[in-house]
Parts: C-alpha cells; sequence; structure tokens
C-alpha cells in the first residue's frame, strides 16, 4: 500500500458529546411550486466524506489495515453501520434533497461505490431527492484495497465515465449541463432551483500518478463553463447554491500552508471569480472538519461538512427559504452502540487513541525529533485544539493560551524551535475560529 500524506498535525480530546436532536415538522416544497424570493421553502441535507468501506475489503484485520488507519485514522470498519444510521435518521428528518458532497467511498472501490447506491436507492426514502459529486477518494484510487492480515491485494476501481453510469439516477442522467473537462454538472432538482456541483480534483495525481488524488484546482475551461451556467440561472430567475468537494477557501490562517491540499490551489481567483458571478453560498467537505467561513471580498460562504468517519459525525440541516434566508443547523450521527459504547463516545475515543500516538509519533521522529517526555505532553494539546476545529465554534480559553506559550517557550529553549514554531502556529489558529459561527447559523441572502 502506497504511503498516504499524513494529517500534518492531529485531532481529539477536550469536546463537546455529539446530541441527538429532534426535528420539528416542516412545510415541504414539491416540484409544482415556482420558487420565488419570500414564498416556499426547501429543506436540504448536507452529507459529505461518507467513505463508506465494504465489509468484503476487510477480510481479516491485521496489520495492513492498521498501518493504513494509523496513517489516516477514520471509522472505516464502521462505517456501513453508520451510513445506514444516517439514512435511518435522514428518513426521520424528511428533507426535500440530499446533496452529498463527495468522497462516497473508502478509496473508490467499485464494491463500496455498489453499495452505497444500493442502500440509497433501497433504504432511503424514495420522496428524497438525491444529488451526488465525486471526491478525490471515489474514482482511479489506488490505495483500493482488500486487507488480508498482513496482505494486501488490489480492488476493482472507477473510471469518470464509470462514475456517471453508476450514479446516473443521483443527478448525472438528468444534468442540464455537464463541463467537458470535469464531472461538474447543474441540476435542476425542484423548479426555479438550480445546484452547480463543481469537480475540482485533480486526476491523476499530479506528483505521482500512483498516489491517491489529493489536491484541487479550478480551470478556466471550467470557470468560463461554471460563469455560463450562472448566468444562465440568473437570467431566468432561478436560485442556485453551489456545492465542491474541496474547500473553496481558507478555513483557518495559513490553512493552505500549513495543511495543503484542502483548499484548491487557485483559491484567490475563483472565490473572486464565483463571487462576481453571483454565487453567494458553496457547500464543501475534504478536510472533515465541521465549518464555516466567509470569502474577505464580499458575501459569499464556505459552509463545509464533516465526515461520516470522523468525530463528531456531523451533517448539515438546511432551511433555505429561496434568496431571503438559509438556516443552517447541525445534526450528528447518534442513537447506536459501537462495541458496546454510544457512537459519539466511541468517536470520540478513537480518535483520541489514535491521533496522540500518530502525533507523539510525527514530533519524535524528523524533521523535529522532540524527545518522548516532551512530547508526550504536547501531544494531546495539539490534538485537542484539531478536534474543538473538527466540532467547530472552536474557541481559546485563558487555560490554553497559558499552555500555548508555556510550550512554544519551553520547545524554543530546549533548541526544538522548528516543532515551536509549527506547535505555536498550528495550536493557535485551531483554536481560533474564524468568523461567522460554524454549527448554527442563519444567513440573509436577499438581494439588496
Amino acid at each position: 500500500m502506497k504511503t498516504k500524506r499524513f494529517f500534518f498535525l492531529i485531532l481529539l480530546f477536550g469536546i463537546i458529546l455529539a446530541g441527538c436532536h429532534k426535528e420539528e415538522n416542516l412545510s415541504k416544497v414539491d416540484e409544482g411550486v415556482t420558487l420565488k424570493a419570500g414564498t416556499g421553502m426547501l429543506k436540504i441535507a448536507i452529507v459529505s466524506d461518507i467513505h463508506y468501506m465494504a465489509p468484503e475489503l476487510l477480510i481479516q484485520d491485521g496489520p495492513a489495515f492498521q498501518e493504513y488507519l494509523f496513517q489516516d485514522p477514520k471509522l472505516l470498519a464502521e462505517s456501513p453501520v453508520i451510513f445506514q444510521r444516517l439514512i435511518q435518521q435522514l428518513n426521520a428528518d424528511k428533507p426535500d434533497l440530499l446533496i452529498i458532497s463527495g468522497d462516497l467511498t473508502k478509496d473508490g472501490e467499485l464494491i463500496s461505490h455498489q453499495q452505497v447506491i444500493n442502500l440509497l436507492k433501497t433504504k432511503l426514502d424514495s420522496k428524497i431527492k438525491v444529488l451526488v459529486m465525486p471526491g478525490n477518494h471515489d474514482i482511479a484510487n489506488p490505495d483500493a484495497m482488500y486487507f488480508n492480515g498482513s496482505v494486501i491485494t488490489p480492488a476493482q476501481t472507477i473510471t469518470q465515465e464509470n462514475f456517471k453510469e453508476l450514479y446516473e439516477d443521483f443527478g448525472y442522467k438528468d444534468a442540464l449541463s455537464m463541463d467537458e473537462h470535469t464531472l461538474s454538472y447543474v441540476a435542476e432538482p425542484f423548479k426555479n432551483f438550480r445546484v452547480i456541483f463543481i469537480d475540482a480534483t485533480i486526476r491523476p495525481n499530479p506528483e505521482d500518478p500512483n498516489e491517491p488524488p489529493l489536491e484541487g484546482a479550478i480551470t478556466q475551461e471550467t470557470l468560463n463553463w461554471i460563469d455560463a451556467q450562472i448566468a444562465d440561472a440568473h437570467g431566468k430567475h432561478m436560485q442556485i447554491i453551489a456545492v465542491m468537494h474541496h474547500n473553496l477557501i481558507e478555513h483557518w490562517e495559513n490553512q493552505s500552508l500549513i495543511y495543503p491540499g484542502y483548499v484548491i490551489n487557485n483559491s484567490a481567483e475563483a472565490a473572486a471569480n464565483l463571487y462576481q458571478a453571483g454565487i453567494r453560498v458553496i457547500f464543501t467537505g475534504h478536510d472533515h472538519s465541521n465549518d464555516i467561513t466567509k470569502y474577505s471580498g464580499g458575501e459569499l460562504y464556505d459552509v463545509e461538512t464533516g465526515s461520516m468517519v470522523s468525530n463528531p459525525l456531523p451533517y448539515r440541516l438546511i432551511r433555505y427559504y429561496n434568496n431571503d434566508r438559509m438556516e443552517i443547523t447541525t445534526k450528528y450521527i447518534c442513537g447506536i452502540q459501537l462495541y458496546g459504547f454510544p457512537v459519539e463516545v466511541y468517536a470520540r475515543n478513537y480518535l483520541y487513541e489514535h491521533m496522540v500516538a500518530l502525533f507523539d509519533y510525527m514530533l519524535t521522529n524528523p524533521p523535529y525529533s522532540v524527545p518522548e517526555e516532551l512530547a508526550a505532553q504536547i501531544s494531546p494539546l495539539e490534538a485537542s485544539a484539531f478536534v474543538e476545529y473538527y466540532a467547530g465554534d472552536e474557541v481559546m480559553t485563558p487555560d490554553e493560551e497559558t499552555q500555548l506559550y508555556y510550550y512554544y517557550q519551553l520547545l524554543t529553549t530546549q533548541g526544538y524551535s522548528m516543532a515551536a514554531d509549527v506547535f505555536y502556529a498550528t495550536y493557535l489558529a485551531w483554536n481560533t475560529d474564524l468568523p461567522p459561527q460554524d454549527n448554527t447559523l442563519t444567513l440573509n441572502l436577499s438581494e439588496k
């Protein structure tokens, strides 16, 4: 198995347990309703980074699968149970539309795609419309493997054309327009309401075709196509939102520099282009954090949704009152047990154990080479900061600020200045939430 990029620095300790929330009954909009500003409401569920792993891929747990998880810890073996619980909760939530913003599978295995599609078709309420797009994991991924103890063997993957065929009933068959160069497309699931899906994944990996794709960018050709689609929608007085797997803009300071591959490479150009074209909200994923950030150049919001295999297992419910108002709330997978623990407790402990170990490994090895005793003190601090960021609405407490300065000075005085600088920059960034709020937010999108 090819070595994946590590999360640069990582995740979990002090986090509030994800709660179960009852959702009140809301009026629904049918296809015959003409959406105009001030009339009607759509209820939209946003899900990202399901990373469904077909059970058949794990023939026998052992060193190979555990090495994979050490480098990139996710609740992969548990993903089928979590996904089925998600479907149950969505059936109770009764959204009009479900949007999945990429990474439907662990690593693009055909068998995983087939099972995701089967569950959506047989278990999800047929009244809920579904639109999907691929993420960086879903197509031609060399990490698609069967795991059998210490042995790995390749699993069958899919091409871009295969993805369109497999998911034809979830957006592609009825697309109003498709980009010639990517899997970007436009859907109109309800009258006068359009969704533009922007596939920005660079395939294959430009650094090494034998490594999984990670980075994203929107080419000029695709930007031109997007401009034309937005202009067409606005010319017909359509409401329009955008969806992309990668982040459009940074969600924490210096994210693109410290944690490359998660914000698209041409962020500044693309964000300016989308804003000038009239996009005000784009739903993203990829980074596994539940975070909302705002474009510095105007009223354009990047609403990122966390992952179904990473604590706190969130998804979004949106009440969209056309271009008047968008009410964003966050719900969480709950109500089931994993290995005798409530799912939210198990998810928290899983990330704590794995990420502290990974961060400790990274600190004690080159280029940082921090002594084990000191690394053991810092690892939980850095992990807790990242997990707070994953959960959203993070706030640095006075005690955390004191710890930041103490360990920064300690690392510096003991000669570990590189580790000190990285620790300071990331701990501060992950504990400082950029506006606006992340988990519950109302956006006024009225034209002025």
